[in-house]
């Protein structure tokens, strides 16, 4: 499926206003969704499970790989923090990751996710994470988007617990709404659409970093006369800025209250330290 279908169809959708309901839709708790479209919760769609706690002094058993809250970024898994944790037998059974788990971080970046898909042939997983596996055959990447809208959104925020970190917890989780596409075939579409998009962005990244390398290179050049462009020859001379240039520091702002320097009229703004970026490089 080609990404510029779908966000074609995405932008029809969200230049309706937002207190109607265009015809063939419904409003729901979700939102404005597809009238075939039902709403279900995380807990009625998947098996929701917590990993194993990290205790040295208690866990007993053999060594074997595990993630953690680190290694779960969003859409992929690093490998590079990965650590070993003692796990008895019956441990094996409940915490071995199979192939197309979703991993949800609990803590952290709460709902942070990837898919599992098995870089490694044997690895378990941390209590920091959720595991996620379908019940009633909802597609976990199409899982991982809504965690992605739902985080940015803010709608995740209605269900973290806040005590010393915020977390959310197995049974908030559970009762968070989704909605739920009509067919198996629809969710593939939705999901592989997405991932199209995520692969198209991330080689426009690549491309990105890479110019990006090539100005710095040719900065460093150009800027100390390694190379010099055509039609330029000579020696270059060495002088000190204040000879080139007027250099002033900026005024202090005043706070707005003060009658003195407040002028509810006034138009003047300020260039602030946080106004000055590297943009561009």
């Amino acid at each position: 499926m080609e990404v510029r279908e779908a966000s074609a169809a995405y932008d029809g959708l969200a230049a309706v206003d937002a207190d109607a309901v265009p015809v063939g839709y419904k409003r729901t708790e979700v939102g404005v969704i597809p009238e075939d479209w039902s709403v279900s919760t995380v807990g009625s769609e998947f098996a929701i499970q917590l990993g194993k706690m990290l205790d040295n002094d208690k866990n007993m058993g053999v060594p074997r790989p595990f993630l953690g809250n680190r290694s779960v970024q969003w859409g992929h898994i690093d490998l590079e923090d990965i650590g070993e944790i003692r796990l008895s037998r019956s441990d094996l059974k409940r915490y071995r990751l199979g192939d197309g788990d979703l991993l949800v971080c609990e803590g952290g970046e709460v709902g942070r996710a990837a898919i599992w898909n098995q870089p490694i042939d044997e690895c378990y997983y941390q209590k920091v994470l959720h595991r996620l596996r379908p019940i009633r055959g909802y597609n976990p990447q199409l899982m991982l988007n809504q965690l992605r809208r739902m985080a940015s959104s803010g709608v995740l925020e209605n269900y973290i617990t806040q005590t010393s970190i915020a977390h959310l917890p197995k049974d908030k989780f559970e009762t968070v709404p989704i909605p739920v596409p009509s067919s198996d075939v629809e969710q593939e579409a939705i999901a592989e659409a997405l991932s199209d998009a995520d692969v198209l962005i991330e080689s426009l990244e690549q491309l990105l970093a890479k110019k990006r390398q090539i100005k710095q290179g040719a900065m460093q050049e150009l800027l100390t006369g390694k190379k010099r462009l055509p039609g330029f020859k000579g020696k270059w001379a060495t002088t000190q800025l204040g000879q080139l240039a007027q250099i002033q520091r900026g005024a202090s702002p005043r706070p707005i209250d003060d009658p003195i320097w407040f002028d509810e009229n006034s138009t003047v703004g300020w260039v602030r330290i946080s106004d000055v970026t590297q943009a561009g490089t």
